[in-house]
């Protein structure tokens, strides 16, 4: 807990003293990553019946049927994502900045083939072009230090690629998706007059994505579409942030 204070402050006295004000803007690059692991466990309730065999006398106190309750360890699952993204930021007025983030997505998900024996990994992966518009405001915490709550929404457009049931090849498919979110932590730490960093953590986001799938291997044409809110408290994104 000291070394974090001792790091807060040394961060403070190197910051440079200034307000946000109207017509302030700069030019940055984020970058975010996050890898995970997991495996589900599927309980299943089961019903088996047992017939009367002729000739034979019923056991009493035997049911008919009987609820067993059973487990199965499902498959792991592997996920990586990577972003890279250019920022562009300007102060409509003191302490208010709206934003404009373009970038390039990439997320692979690998599952454990586990009904086939040495059946390896199958992976989906899922690669977009992304623009994210955004409304901020400065708190100011202490000089160069600042609060900075976001609210944005972000539109993507890419291509799905999963694996093929007739061959080792993947099938590619287009997506797209939206979100409307809000970072709960979010600062950003003026070092310079010229420069900056900004870290974001705790994203509460509604997502909606949507799949198309032209599946030539069986004739037909499918769509999926999620949606669902989220809170992601697995990723930090950190920006460097260079003023004009």
């Amino acid at each position: 807990m000291k070394k974090g204070f001792m790091l807060l402050a040394a961060l403070c006295c190197v910051a440079f003293a200034s307000a946000q004000k109207k017509g302030d803007k700069y030019i940055g690059a984020n970058f975010g990553i996050n890898v995970g692991t997991n495996r589900t466990s599927t309980e299943m309730i089961g019903t088996p019946v047992f017939p009367s065999t002729p000739g034979m006398p019923s056991t009493p106190g035997m049911p008919s049927t009987l609820e067993i309750p059973t487990y199965s360890e499902g498959p792991k699952t592997r996920t990586t994502t990577l972003g890279l993204a250019a920022d562009f930021g300007y102060f409509v007025c003191d302490n208010f900045k709206v934003s404009l983030n373009v970038g390039w997505m990439f997320n692979n998900q690998a599952t454990e083939n586990i009904y086939v024996t040495d059946g390896g990994w199958n992976k989906t992966t899922t690669s977009s072009f992304e623009l994210n518009p955004s409304l901020s405001y400065y708190c100011r915490i202490i000089d160069g230090l600042y609060y900075t709550p976001e609210v944005g929404a972000a539109f993507g457009w890419g291509k799905h690629r999963v694996p093929s049931y007739t061959s080792d090849e993947r099938v590619s498919s287009p997506c797209n998706g939206w979100d409307v979110y809000g970072y709960v932590a979010s600062f950003e730490v003026k070092v310079t007059d010229t420069f900056a960093l900004g870290v974001a953590y705790g994203r509460i986001a509604y997502t909606s994505d949507t799949y198309n799938y032209d599946n030539s291997q069986f004739g037909v044409e499918m769509k999926s579409v999620s949606k669902g809110f989220t809170f992601d408290l697995g990723t930090a994104h950190v920006s460097a942030r260079f003023y004009l």
